[in-house]
């Protein structure tokens, strides 16, 4: 069987969705470079991809005030 799943499918357009998502306009070296607040958050190690991550969690799961975007609210556990 050849066909993706929904849920697949699913979690390849979040991951659409929220690449970059906050980005900044700068780069990893950059934010390094001029120890960013957020170069010392995530400790040099791949800042704005973490950052991204954590941007996209926290908007999901309503910490930022968006409280409708939380999709995981309707999913199974084993989802």
């Amino acid at each position: 069987n050849n066909n993706i799943s929904t849920l697949h499918l699913f979690s390849l357009l979040v991951g659409a969705a929220i690449h970059d998502v906050g980005h900044p306009g700068t780069t990893n070296s950059f934010q390094m470079q001029t120890h960013s607040e957020l170069a010392l958050i995530y400790n040099n190690e791949s800042v704005l991809e973490n950052y991204h991550v954590s941007f996209a969690f926290q908007l999901i799961l309503g910490e930022k005030g968006y409280e409708d975007l939380n999709f995981f609210s309707s999913m199974k556990e084993d989802e």
